[in-house]
């Protein structure tokens, strides 16, 4: 039993003085001093082995920003600009708008980007486009416009509009369906032509069927 007891009583200090069978335990607090230290080190050697700014040395002054280059900047400055008119597609209320083009000729090839929507409003007497949706409660019975609309565009509309247009995953040509509903679609690339004539096709059987 006292053999017993003093094996206890020997485990126990060693383990209050951080030893144990052979191995040297470090405190926490150690530990953390000599992480301190090393880091301390390291940045002493930093700063010992930095370049020294060479004596009479003078530095130019710093220049303003300047933004980085963008795609747009490579356009020409000369635009023409045009009116198309169209129908919202976002909502179901098929609200009127217009469209504003920018034409240019880049390369020697004309593009034209949809850069704004803007709701559609007409003067009766001259045909031009009124882009002022207030001058429809001042002179309503001068101008032509949407009721649902009379003007103006929601947020949504103006936006979607023309971002939808550029969207990576748009859909660029028409798409034939070869699988049945219900499942995943699958689709493989038609013609115009194609698609036309599918589109006829389809519309005379249920004109017949009714």
């Amino acid at each position: 039993m006292d053999g017993v007891k003093s094996k206890t009583n020997q485990e126990k200090g060693n383990k209050a003085t951080g030893a144990f069978d052979g191995e040297v335990l470090i405190s926490r607090r150690k530990f953390l001093k000599g992480i301190g230290a090393i880091t301390g080190l390291l940045a002493l050697e930093k700063l010992a082995c930095a370049p020294k700014k060479p004596e009479g040395e003078v530095l130019p002054p710093e220049q303003p920003w300047q933004p980085p280059s963008v795609y747009h900047d490579l356009y020409p400055k000369e635009y023409q600009e045009e009116f198309v008119p169209s129908t919202c597609w976002i909502g179901k209320q098929d609200c009127s708008l217009v469209y504003r083009v920018i034409k240019q000729n880049v390369n020697g090839k004309e593009i034209r980007r949809v850069v704004k929507a803007d709701g559609l409003v007409i003067e009766k007497a001259t045909g031009n486009i009124v882009f002022n949706p207030d001058e429809v409660k001042k002179r309503a019975d001068e101008l032509l416009y949407n009721p649902r609309n009379k003007g103006t565009l929601c947020p949504k509309g103006a936006g979607a509009n023309v971002t939808a247009l550029y969207a990576p995953n748009r859909v660029k040509y028409p798409l034939k369906r070869i699988n049945r509903k219900g499942e995943p679609g699958k689709f493989v690339r038609i013609s115009w032509e194609e698609a036309k004539n599918l589109i006829a096709q389809k519309l005379t059987e249920v004109k017949q069927k009714r």
